[in-house]
């Protein structure tokens, strides 16, 4: 599983001429609707075009909307790829000329939400428009994010849903990041936002990049416990004797598993349930065959969680 990585993500920037005034809004956004992500909200995000995701949709059902980000996010990362080709193009070029409207370098498109599904692939808004029509087909309310980086002219969109009065951006890959994890995200790839804004049909609004959370010891013993329950409803038993060294009487073999994942400064205790089983999914598939006994360790050391799992047979 990927938790970081640097994208070459580009937002579609356009050279737009004033609109003439006999050119409506609405005539405007149906010619461009495949190059300007605002009007592509309306065009993109409608019924009939949310029902063509539905297949997939119905997959990534959770038991709520913070679970149905998560497997939304876990099933892109698995499932898509960053197509980076489309992304070297040049940006579309918008025109208006009174009723005309002109678009020169159309390879950038915005593609649907079923087109990126049959694809298998796309740039930034291609992720970020899906991920609100799985979203959306499963009853959650989702936003589009819009992202400046500074000293930079190329700019990059997200999804997002609110929780609890707070905003979690949903990029393309795991984990849900709150505003200020966002940040930090962007600064370890290389770049700095300038200005991030939640964009909710006509409103905009400025999203904080200080508000965020930071994991501490009562979260990874918490994190801890869920995991350790995970392990024994698989029958398995819990030994606080396993330890990496003297192996305890009554066992012929022990093994040690060691997992280190950069998500601590991602940490939000929101989705403490999907970290959790997330966890423990990375850790059952690392395991080669029947264990009597068991012992884990969670703690986070700056930014990274460090988990211990020790196994006996």
């Amino acid at each position: 599983m990927r938790w970081s990585i640097i994208f070459t993500a580009l937002l579609l920037t356009l050279c737009i001429s004033p609109p003439a005034e006999e050119l409506s809004r609405e005539e405007y956004c149906s010619k461009v609707w495949r190059y300007d992500y605002e009007c592509a909200l309306n065009y993109i995000l409608n019924d009939e075009e949310v029902q063509k995701v539905a297949a997939v949709a119905e997959k990534l059902k959770g038991v709520d909307c913070k679970d149905t980000a998560w497997k939304i996010l876990e099933w892109e990362d698995e499932n898509l790829v960053y197509d980076v080709e489309k992304a070297s193009l040049p940006p579309p070029q918008i025109v208006v000329r009174g009723k005309e409207v002109e678009v020169y370098d159309t390879g950038r498109y915005i593609q649907t939400p079923s087109e990126t599904i049959m694809l298998r692939k796309g740039i930034c808004t291609d992720y970020a428009f899906l991920t609100l029509a799985l979203l959306k087909y499963n009853g959650c309310k989702g936003y589009l994010v819009n992202v400046t980086f500074e000293n930079d002219d190329v700019g990059h969109v997200a999804a997002a849903i609110a929780v609890n009065g707070t905003y979690f951006i949903l990029d393309q890959h795991l984990p849900p990041f709150d505003p200020q994890g966002y940040f930090i995200k962007w600064l370890r790839d290389g770049k700095r936002i300038e200005k991030a804004e939640i964009i909710d049909n006509n409103t905009t609004i400025p999203l904080n990049l200080s508000i965020g959370y930071v994991a501490s010891d009562r979260d990874a013993k918490s994190l801890e416990s869920r995991i350790r329950q995970y392990f024994k409803g698989t029958g398995i038993r819990e030994d606080p004797r396993l330890n990496g060294e003297k192996l305890p009487l009554g066992y012929r073999e022990g093994y040690t598993l060691k997992l280190s994942l950069e998500m601590a400064e991602y940490y939000h205790p929101e989705f403490e349930r999907q970290y959790a089983e997330h966890i423990y999914k990375l850790l059952e598939e690392s395991i080669e065959g029947r264990f009597k006994a068991f012992n884990l360790h969670l703690s986070i050391k700056g930014d990274v969680m460090e988990i211990v799992l020790y196994l006996a047979r």
